[in-house]
């Protein structure tokens, strides 16, 4: 579950910032901005799923050093 999950946060992401507020209910804030604040979250989100997931493991390397989660 988590696999799908993490695929479908990163593609909810992906479709909040490409789209454009241009809709009347977004005024007067419709400047053709992004959902910034929505994908944001759904990145932290994801970010922190991953790192809750790799807790305590050791010889993880998400920067190519070796580094335990605590």
């Amino acid at each position: 579950m988590l696999k799908e999950s993490l695929v479908e946060y990163i593609e909810a992401s992906a479709f909040c910032v490409q789209y454009k507020k241009t809709d009347v209910k977004f005024a007067p804030y419709n400047t053709g901005g992004c959902l910034g604040y929505p994908a944001g979250v759904l990145l932290f989100s994801t970010i922190d799923t991953l790192g809750s997931y790799f807790r305590g493991t050791k010889g993880f390397t998400p920067t190519g050093s070796q580094m335990v989660f605590k």
